[in-house]
């Protein structure tokens, strides 16, 4: 038939052996998967790290780290401050806040009680600032004009 007689009955297949390649691939893909479950089953949910006051407990699901301690006869697990959490809060906030920003979406800021916004002054309030100036500085060079220059003896 085509098939050597060489090779033994359960490696010949009407397939040239290309199935038993894939049984084989299966069984190996199982075993890993066996392992892997077995790993994960043995290892659990948390895991306990000893420390001077009793235990530091890390669940491996969320990453959040409890401290574990003994009083009164209970064990208490307290959240240990995580400050990459708060930085990606502060994160999250600061984008949002940027991105009404970007929409225009903010509401105008509330003006301290009693406080006027500031506005821009009129042409004819610049104008009248000008004459007023203009009237000092007209007055400051009349008087200095009108000063007789101080003479201790020298000619100026």
């Amino acid at each position: 038939m085509g098939v050597s007689s060489n090779v033994p009955f359960h490696f010949r297949t009407r397939h040239g052996g290309k199935t038993w390649l894939i049984v084989l691939a299966l069984l190996a893909i199982w075993t890993l998967m066996l392992t892997i479950a077995a790993q994960a089953a043995s290892t659990g949910r948390y895991t306990l790290t000893p420390v001077d006051d009793g235990f530091l407990r890390l669940d491996t699901e969320t990453g959040i780290v409890s401290l574990c301690q003994k009083a009164d006869g209970r064990w208490r697990c307290q959240t240990v401050e995580d400050d990459l959490l708060a930085l990606r809060q502060e994160n999250e906030k600061l984008r949002a806040q940027n991105k009404a920003l970007r929409e225009g979406q903010t509401a105008p800021q509330a003006l301290p009680p009693g406080q006027q916004p500031f506005k821009l002054p009129s042409k004819e309030e610049i104008d009248k600032a000008f004459d007023f100036l203009n009237e000092v500085l007209r007055k400051f060079r009349e008087m200095i004009e009108s000063q007789t220059p101080y003479d201790n003896g020298a000619e100026l």
